[in-house]
């Protein structure tokens, strides 16, 4: 099966999650591990962005006090630097043997494009892959081999303040309208209602992403499938004109701060954990950042991002940051020790419970584990509305990228909703026919 079969395959997949509130255990295969060659001892270098420094490193630091004969050295990347930072490292023969990449073809440092030009070394017969749910695996396998480690499900959702909606007298928004007016009730009491880094493509990109789940990825599931048999483009479809023009609309009522355009990362997620900031569109990767920014007293709870009815409110739902190994490690063998540790399911809670996502099949009977502070998703998390991200089946992240960059633009009033539509049709054909 090429890759493009899997991507296809994959669009109509929607993770569903069994979800398990507070458990500790480990579930999951009994297998020993499998993997060749061996390995008794190394060093490894690892490359990861900062905004999962946290988390590596205690996921580090646990590796190396299980293995003693182990070492890991990691380095961390700003996120808008990482992904070139890598490519420039596997040019010049110096990428880190560990790395952290997007699962699938669309994101940045896309795993499975790193695959496909055999810089990686597969992970065939780690245990975890008999884990791994069947709606990641086209995310993370090539040729029947697999190539990518994903570390957890991670849906996107508003992060939301209790006490200023407490305060205001605001109820959770459950349509597209009330986030709306919820953003005037906010903004006249002189706090930002959504916490955005508008000077940051991947953060604009986020809050894109989650439009689409409401009006393209969820309504219109075939529509990246569409687009890659040119039966439509992003400037005709009326789904990805709403996303625009709902993006536009919280533009216009106030939704963001006045210099959101000029705001860069991780500023917006400091203005929202000190309080400043009453919302925050985010991934559940986000969370650890917001708690590494926050307030000692800060409450945070979460709630899905509205459609123009609650039965037309989706959740995007998939796998945003994996682990692979690099094909020109200096020591393959420990590099995949490393990824192999990760893979377990104590690690996996461990990753969910600092960074904020769904331990995947870590729980005591092999249910997926979900923290707290995403409790009031569990049930449309559990539903047909949890859609995978369809720019994960992109082909490539350049036009995901050019989507964002351009729609910063609407920020500045300096492009329009049919540009950034245009924008990103000539993206998608320049990736498509290389």
């Amino acid at each position: 099966m090429t890759k493009r079969q899997q991507l296809i395959a994959f669009a109509g997949v929607v993770t569903t999650v069994a979800l398990l509130a507070g458990c500790s255990g480990g579930g999951g295969s009994d297998a020993e591990p499998t993997s060749e060659p061996t390995s008794t001892g190394g060093t490894v270098t690892f490359a990861a962005q900062t905004q999962e420094q946290a988390v590596w490193e205690q996921l580090i630091a646990s590796f190396e006090e299980q293995y003693p004969s182990y070492t890991v050295n990691a380095t961390f990347t700003p996120n808008d630097q990482f992904a070139q930072l890598i490519q420039t490292q596997y040019q010049a023969g110096q990428a880190a043997d560990v790395i952290q990449v997007t699962p699938g073809t669309g994101g940045g440092l896309a795993g499975l494009s790193l695959a496909e030009d055999g810089r990686l070394a597969d992970l065939d017969g780690q245990p975890w892959i008999e884990e791994v749910p069947e709606g990641l695996k086209p995310l993370i396998t090539l040729d029947d081999k697999t190539y990518v480690l994903p570390t957890a499900i991670a849906p996107y959702f508003v992060a939301y303040n209790p006490d200023i909606f407490d305060e205001l007298g605001l109820d959770v928004p459950t349509t597209f309208d009330d986030l709306l007016d919820a953003c005037g009730t906010v903004k006249d009491a002189n706090l930002i209602p959504i916490a955005l880094a508008g000077a940051s493509y991947s953060n604009v990109n986020i809050t894109l992403q989650t439009l689409a789940s409401n009006n393209v990825d969820g309504p219109s599931p075939d529509w990246t499938d569409e687009r890659y048999a040119d039966e439509t483009t992003f400037e005709d479809s009326k789904e990805w004109q709403k996303v625009l023009k709902d993006f536009q609309k919280m533009i216009d009522a106030g939704c963001y701060a006045p210099d959101a355009a000029a705001v860069a990362a991780p500023v917006h997620s400091q203005q929202f954990g000190a309080g400043q900031a009453a919302m925050y569109v985010m991934p559940a990767q986000a969370l650890s950042i917001v708690a590494a920014n926050s307030t000692p007293d800060l409450k945070v709870s979460t709630f899905p991002f509205p459609g123009d009815s609650e039965k037309n409110t989706w959740i995007p739902t998939a796998s945003g940051i994996g682990v692979v190994v690099n094909a020109d490690a200096k020591d393959v063998a420990a590099a995949k020790k490393f990824v192999e540790f990760l893979g377990e399911p104590e690690q996996r809670i461990a990753y969910s419970e600092e960074s904020g996502g769904i331990a995947w099949a870590a729980g005591e009977n092999g249910e997926d584990v979900i923290p707290e502070v995403l409790e009031p998703l569990r049930d449309i998390l559990a539903s047909d509305h949890a859609p995978a991200p369809g720019y994960l089946l992109w082909p490539g992240a350049g036009v995901a990228q050019q989507l964002a960059t351009s729609a910063q633009g609407l920020l500045t009033g300096q492009k329009s909703i049919d540009q950034v539509l245009q924008d990103t049709d000539a993206a998608w054909d320049q990736a498509a026919n290389q």
